[in-house]
């Protein structure tokens, strides 16, 4: 078996299960003003997103963090304001004055981050946490907690990347399915963007594996399992074990026997 025991991984405090973070802000500094912020929570061995959570952020306890100049042509403000256009629905979750009175204080916000990912840790294990890259959501919550004295729910070393996990796609398998999957929801929306970076971080972690697997020579447990029911079948009905025609030609019979009683089963429903 290629992959760590989850006994092993508990061993060293570790786990499967990845938290994925996604905020949208005023700024790229770690500084910067969070208007919203999402954890979706994958689990790489079972391939399965687990949980998420997603909230947008007032201007309460934020009065010392940063929003670009409006003005400034490459700013972060302003960039905002080009998604009028190009991405409405994600402006108007974090610009309409519907949306903003479903907002929660910088405080509540970081409450129920840090209560998600410790309800959402396997018990004994330190969180993992991945940001879409070194410098900015890891870097940003980090600095919100510290900013506000309340208790980071991971250590520096769970800050993970997910650029990394990219890279090693497209060297490794050739595979960059950031832009291959399809995506659903609107662009620069946290949730959605953290539910797309969660399932690519799936489909290149599930390659990765396959392909350790393959390169080691690990049976094929898929596999394994046909020929144990092959044989046993071939067994049963007399053949030699490696009779490949013979089962081809029982294999044929059976399928066209089933499709005809099928068809005499749902041509005698509709005469009824």
């Amino acid at each position: 078996m290629i992959l760590p025991t989850l006994e092993y991984l508990k061993s060293i405090k570790s786990s499967p299960v990845i938290h994925v973070t996604d905020v949208e802000t005023g700024s790229t500094g770690q500084n910067a003003h969070i208007f919203s912020a999402s954890v979706v929570t994958v689990d790489l061995y079972q391939h399965r997103i687990i949980n998420q959570t997603y909230m947008l952020i007032s201007d309460e306890g934020q009065e010392n963090r940063i929003k670009d100049d409006i003005n400034q042509p490459n700013s972060t403000m302003a960039f905002w304001e080009k998604q009028k256009v190009e991405s409405p629905e994600a402006y108007a979750e974090l610009f309409s004055a519907e949306k903003r009175e479903e907002s929660l204080s910088l405080h509540e916000a970081l409450h129920q981050i840090a209560y998600y990912i410790k309800e959402n840790t396997p018990e004994g294990t330190k969180a993992q946490v991945m940001g879409n890259g070194p410098e900015f959501d890891n870097v940003i919550l980090s600095h919100a907690y510290e900013e506000t004295g309340i208790d980071q729910p991971w250590h520096f070393r769970g800050n993970q990347s997910l650029r990394t996990v990219c890279l090693l796609g497209r060297l490794l398998l050739g595979i960059d399915p950031k832009y291959t999957l399809e995506r659903k929801g609107p662009l620069h929306h946290a949730l959605y963007d953290a539910l797309h970076e969660a399932e690519y971080l799936l489909e290149i972690t599930s390659s990765l594996i396959s392909a350790i697997v393959k390169g080691h020579n690990v049976v094929d447990m898929e596999t394994d399992q046909q020929e144990m029911l092959k044989g046993s079948l071939l067994k049963a009905l007399g053949y030699k074990k490696d009779s490949d025609k013979e089962l081809i030609d029982l294999l044929a019979e059976v399928e066209f026997n089933r499709k005809a009683l099928h068809s005499g089963e749902a041509e005698a429903c509709t005469s009824r």
